[in-house]
């Protein structure tokens, strides 16, 4: 539901001034930054490059390059007939989660369609272009001194022997393969990523 940019300015070094900004409106650093996807990247970034504003870092299923380009995207649903469609797709996506957190991702993430039907509330920019493909990241990871947890979800795409030398290039890193869960973690195995997320803060 936030503003699109005209620019097109959604390029992860644009993530990582807004995060920036947002730890220093709130004056609350040190913080804990948690990125899944795309957004473990940028909070990779942040914590490398401005390692007093980050305490410790979890980076949930993503990869610190890519070999695709940043337009070369599996076609994606612009459009669907219906809500009750938009959920079934969710569900094909994420078929761990509970019934109530795909209901919940479908409705706030679509809306009404001028044609009657539902279509993602993102910009359209994103069908046609990723821009973290572009980004190579694995220069970062070995300035990332503090406690980090890596999380790889066992039936994702993203690879876990990549994951694993990501785990081997950070200084103080640990990896852990989250079972039965597809790539959007925090929607597929919610449970599964808060008991990781609380036992990885509780340490001393």
């Amino acid at each position: 539901d936030s503003g699109w940019s005209a620019s097109g300015a959604y390029r992860s070094e644009d993530h990582v001034a807004d995060v920036r900004a947002l730890i220093d409106h709130l004056g609350v650093g040190p913080v804990d930054l948690v990125g899944y996807s795309w957004g473990a990247l940028v909070a990779l970034l942040v914590a490398a490059r401005t390692p007093d504003l980050v305490r410790s870092v979890v980076l949930i299923d993503v990869e610190a390059s890519f070999e695709q380009s940043e337009t070369e995207i599996t076609s994606l649903v612009r459009q669907f007939a219906s809500i009750t469609d938009a959920e079934a797709a969710r569900r094909e996506e994420n078929p761990h989660a509970p019934d109530d957190l795909i209901a919940l991702a479908a409705r706030t993430g679509n809306r009404p369609a001028p044609n009657g039907r539902v279509e993602p509330k993102h910009d359209p920019y994103f069908f046609d272009h990723w821009p973290f493909r572009a980004d190579n990241h694995w220069d970062e990871l070995a300035a990332l001194h503090q406690p980090t947890l890596l999380v790889h979800a066992q039936d994702s795409f993203v690879r876990q022997e990549v994951m694993a030398r990501m785990a081997e290039a950070a200084p103080n890193a640990l990896l852990v393969n989250l079972p039965a869960t597809t790539h959007v973690a925090p929607v597929d195995n919610p449970s599964g990523i808060l008991k990781l997320l609380t036992e990885f803060f509780a340490q001393p």
